[in-house]
């Protein structure tokens, strides 16, 4: 089974972490881009969603080092608010939704939400985005919507389903996503996005 994969010139670890059969799914890939974006600015960091909590070290009384806000979410230092309607106080150098935004409501609200998130990133930060393909059939964000982004787009495929290895596809946009639970459970296909201010 493979052990690591590429994100750009970097080699990361896969998420092997037993919570939400991370190593089996779209979390392997997503978590530890987030983990890597959330160490470098850990106090400037708003994360969308309560992913990355439960993948940190919570025995250690520092954390959560970094701004959470999640409306269901009950997990301690977890703001339980509407990102939708909820206004931070100041923007951030690192602003993170690992699978969160497809939950809004459809593709307007998708992209009312990553507007917001835009105008919370910091000048000289980075927003950084997670969509596993094809999750909801009511709410999932169609190739056609994530082409039309302004933002860096980087599809990744379970490209060795038997061995749950990740690859990105280039280019993102010339083969029809892997379906939501075919070949494997969960997803088999999910974008990360960044964008810089």
């Amino acid at each position: 089974m493979d052990t690591t994969f590429k994100y750009g010139r970097r080699t990361l670890d896969y998420c092997t972490d037993a919570y939400n059969h991370a190593r089996h799914n779209e979390r392997a890939v997503e978590v530890p881009v987030g983990l890597a974006l959330l160490r470098k600015h850990e106090k400037d960091t708003l994360e969308i969603g309560a992913v990355l909590p439960h993948y940190l070290p919570w025995d250690d009384p520092a954390y959560p080092r970094h701004t959470v806000v999640d409306l269901h979410e009950d997990f301690p230092g977890v703001l339980n608010v509407n990102a939708l309607v909820w206004e931070p106080e100041r923007q951030y150098k690192r602003v993170i939704a690992i699978s969160t935004l497809e939950h809004f409501g459809g593709h307007r609200a998708f992209l009312t939400a990553l507007d917001r998130l835009k105008s919370w990133t910091a000048p000289g930060g980075l927003l950084y985005v997670t969509i596993p393909a094809q999750c909801n059939e009511t709410y999932w964000i169609k190739p056609a919507v994530i082409d039309s982004l302004s933002m860096d787009v980087r599809r990744f495929d379970k490209v060795r389903p038997q061995a749950n290895g990740w690859a990105e596809v280039r280019p993102h946009n010339r083969r029809v996503q892997l379906g939501y639970g075919q070949p494997t459970p969960w997803a088999n296909t999910v974008y990360l996005l960044e964008w810089k201010p």
